[in-house]
């Protein structure tokens, strides 16, 4: 059986037949050359394509359950059929009900992308499971991916392990590389008190889903010297051109093309201005600015800068003496004293001081300082709320080039209603910023998507921006699913999840 899964929508058609070759006939070729008079004959596409399309709908009528799966693709894809998702889940549930293998399957990730009707997480771990139970191995991976983020199931590694490997040794590839990952986190969680468990004093975010990208180059060490165009590829596409388009060797020009795009809020991109201020990739060695582009990845909720920011205030006395810098003045100094304070690095200092410190960088027109600034106002962290202050300071630094301070602003009037930015625009700046890789963008994107679907409670949309910015590292996405799934949660015992302690 050809495997059709239309988490792909590849759709395979048979190919054209051509007629039957006339040439064989001895009589008609003593009287023409063919290759002269005539082209072969074909049958119309438009002709055939309707003929296939009606014989199609005829065996789907008549129950078949292949037809019945093809046409339901077909519906999907909008090939040759009018595009219509509610048509294409119904044809494939009735598929699924005539036996169809992979229908259940299918089934899943329609209710798991919300596609066709509302987003129903239950209700693709449902289908997956049946899909997996069959020995459709796509079903197997997915079925092991809901037991290892704690939202649908209460997370199970046995489980995800197990189905798991029934997907890999069908040779399902991504079930072959997610598999070691399960294997080492099971291992760590056994060994309580040995080496292993030792090494996993170094995860610093142990409430990330094993679905995180675990290959990422970010996580290697930050002493060695690295490719920053290969390191930037690792990022998607959008680097892969921008990269193409510097000359080989020109790490400086990648380097400030960085610098520029990072302001959008970008925490992989932030994490890696540190390594190059670190390694002196594309730049001068500066351990300040390395440890001020890490504290603005950790602020941006970067599951990959905690570990490299924290391995360089270990060393030696730098703390005091980015604290003395502060004394004297030195902007960037006096944010990252402030920022470690917001973030609990350090001991949380004077209130006051914390703002007072923001207030000197942010006057003295240090970016980062004005974009903190204004969230600290707007949120009404370590100081009294204050929106009008928050939005001042965020239009400052959006005019002195921020696209992170664009996109609060553009939070601001979506959520909350404050500020000036027309509706329609404050949602074009959070797409925009959504494309530009702004983690701030998705999550308030997300934000506004759910508030929007309170009513229909169809989350499909947010939760798709959520989980993208939950893959990133981001705790708050990784909240809002806990939050948007216990507000759907069946009262099955099989859905119930324990509560942890904190």
């Amino acid at each position: 059986m050809n495997r059709l899964i239309i988490v792909s929508l590849f759709v395979v058609f048979p190919a054209l037949l051509s007629a039957a070759d006339s040439t064989q006939v001895s009589a008609f070729k003593a009287r023409f050359r063919l290759s002269q008079a005539f082209s072969v004959v074909r049958p119309s596409t438009v002709t055939y394509q309707l003929w296939e399309g009606f014989s199609l709908v005829r065996k789907a009528n008549s129950g078949d359950a292949e037809a019945l799966h093809e046409l339901g693709v077909r519906h999907l894809a909008g090939q040759g059929f009018p595009a219509d998702t509610a048509r294409a889940f119904e044809l494939i549930r009735k598929a699924a009900d005539a036996g169809h293998l992979l229908a259940p399957f299918n089934l899943g990730v329609f209710r798991h992308n919300g596609w066709g009707g509302v987003w129903d997480p239950f209700d693709a771990f449902r289908y997956f499971r049946t899909a997996a139970r069959k020995g459709v191995r796509e079903g197997a991976f997915a079925y092991a991916l809901y037991y290892t983020d704690n939202l649908v199931v209460a997370k199970d590694l046995e489980q995800a392990a197990h189905w798991m490997r029934i997907a890999a040794n069908q040779g399902y590839g991504p079930a072959k590389e997610v598999l070691p990952e399960i294997d080492r986190i099971r291992a760590l969680n056994r060994d309580t008190t040995g080496a292993l468990a030792r090494a996993s004093a170094n995860v610093t975010a142990t409430f990330e889903p094993l679905t995180l990208n675990f290959d990422n180059p970010l996580e290697q060490e930050a002493e060695n010297e690295f490719d920053l165009r290969e390191l930037l590829a690792s990022l998607g596409d959008a680097w892969r051109k921008r990269a193409a388009e510097v000359k080989p060797g020109s790490d400086s020009a990648l380097f400030r093309a960085l610098l520029r795009h990072a302001e959008w809020g970008v925490p992989e991109e932030f994490t890696i201005i540190g390594r190059c201020y670190e390694s002196g990739i594309g730049t001068g060695i500066d351990t300040v600015k390395a440890v001020t582009a890490y504290l603005r990845a950790v602020r941006l909720e970067s599951h990959r800068a905690p570990a490299l920011l924290l391995r360089l205030l270990n060393d030696g006395n730098r703390v005091q003496r980015m604290q003395q810098k502060a004394l004297k003045g030195d902007v960037e100094a006096l944010f990252v004293i402030s920022g470690l304070a917001l973030t609990e690095v350090m001991p949380l200092v004077q209130r006051q001081d914390i703002v007072a410190a923001l207030q000197k960088g942010a006057t003295a027109g240090f970016l980062p300082s004005q974009v903190e600034l204004g969230s600290v106002y707007f949120a009404g962290q370590a100081v009294a709320r204050d929106t009008a202050k928050g939005l001042s300071w965020w239009m400052r630094a959006a005019d002195g080039g921020s696209g992170e301070a664009n996109v609060r602003l553009a939070s601001a009037r979506l959520i909350a209603g404050a500020g000036s930015v027309p509706y329609d625009s404050a949602q074009r700046m959070l797409r925009e910023g959504v494309t530009e890789g702004s983690i701030v963008a998705q999550l308030m994107l997300a934000r506004h998507l759910e508030a929007s679907a309170a009513g229909t409670k169809d989350y499909g949309p947010s939760v798709q921006l959520y989980r993208a910015a939950m893959q990133r590292g981001s705790r708050s996405a990784y909240a809002a699913l806990q939050r948007i799934h216990d507000g759907l949660r069946p009262s099955d015992a099989e859905f119930v999840i324990p509560e942890t302690e904190p």
